[in-house]
């Protein structure tokens, strides 16, 4: 709800949060409240959501429910390769491993296909290093700095993460890491015989790894809220 490069036309000022409402069908008759997820009960939701401006009077559809998300207990049923221990031929990848969110499920599920591919091909395949936004997920998904006595649960990339980069000022800290894993990720790219791509933006970086077939051979969720004018 970060209300950046948005101004209020009433005040001219920058609002402290802003609402983005999702389409859900064709008409426009309903759309979601992005962002949303809640455990309020059905009372206090319509109450705390019809003082934003412009849901006073709104039909609310549907309103937000507990739910619940399965996933494996990954450090202990699958080995480094995301294997089932009991059933080696058995690969997990995705949500069910204890990754959060679209791009840390894709990532997921482009890693472990990346690992059937070589395994096609009869070679070595190496996990990418903890530096690595890839690696650090991976890493959380296998419990490799998980405590002692507390469950998995699935988690999205975050910088805690990540390793620190020692002597580096504290605001510099985030720049330095993602110089660190740029150059991790065009090592390990390297070392895999995985050609890169990188294209600027902004005066920034973006690298991808692109692979072509011929080189190969239970936690609480929460439902989100959906109004209609």
């Amino acid at each position: 709800m970060k209300p950046g490069g948005l101004t209020d036309p009433r005040s001219g000022k920058r609002p402290f949060a802003v609402v983005q409402l999702r389409k859900e069908d064709v008409d426009g008759r309903a759309y979601n409240l992005v962002g949303f997820q809640t455990k309020m009960k059905y009372g206090a939701q319509r109450r705390v959501l019809r003082m934003i401006p412009g849901l006073r009077d709104v039909e609310f559809l549907r309103l937000g429910a507990m739910h619940r998300n399965t996933y494996l207990d990954s450090p202990r049923l699958l080995d480094n390769h995301f294997r089932l221990r009991a059933l080696p031929n058995v690969r997990f990848a995705g949500q069910i491993t204890g990754v959060e969110g679209y791009v840390e499920s894709a990532a997921s599920g482009w890693l472990v296909a990346t690992q059937n591919a070589f395994d096609l091909k009869v070679r070595e395949f190496s996990l990418p290093p903890p530096e690595m936004a890839f690696g650090a997920l991976m890493g959380h998904v296998l419990g490799v700095d998980k405590v002692h006595g507390h469950p998995h649960e699935p988690q999205n990339v975050n910088w805690g993460m990540f390793p620190r980069v020692h002597g580096v000022k504290k605001r510099e800290q985030k720049s330095a890491r993602v110089a660190r894993a740029i150059a991790a990720l065009e090592a390990w790219a390297g070392a895999m015989e995985l050609p890169l791509a990188a294209n600027t933006r902004n005066d920034s970086t973006a690298v991808g790894v692109h692979i072509r077939e011929s080189e190969l051979g239970d936690t609480p969720g929460k439902s989100i809220p959906s109004a209609r004018n």
